[in-house]
């Protein structure tokens, strides 16, 4: 049996005659020119595409959540982010001493 002849790496394999001018076909990095499956942008479509649904359904149940939030969480939430318990009880329209009870509790 003979030995099957490398190509090098050099070689380009021939172009489909009048392809060159056709809309639907490209030249890749390799310089083979081959037909153009996917629009330049198509990849990009998916992924916004993808986040948008993303975000379609999770945004109600974030809002869903901060309308549920009880007072002891947003107490706690501000609290962390360096509320003052002093503004922290004007902003719920309660003392200090029942912000002092929410964070304890």
């Amino acid at each position: 049996m003979g030995r099957l002849a490398r190509t090098p790496a050099t070689a380009t394999r021939s172009e489909p005659p009048g392809t060159a001018e056709l809309p639907g076909y490209r030249k890749g990095a390799d310089g083979v020119q081959g037909p153009n499956i996917l629009p330049p942008f198509t990849a990009m479509s998916f992924t916004v595409i993808f986040l948008a649904i993303v975000t379609i359904l999770v945004m109600p149940i974030v809002f869903l959540s901060w309308l549920t939030e009880s007072d002891r969480d947003r107490a706690r939430r501000w609290h962390r982010s360096g509320w003052s318990k002093a503004r922290i009880g004007q902003r719920l329209g309660i003392t200090r001493y029942r912000v002092d009870k929410l964070l304890a509790a």
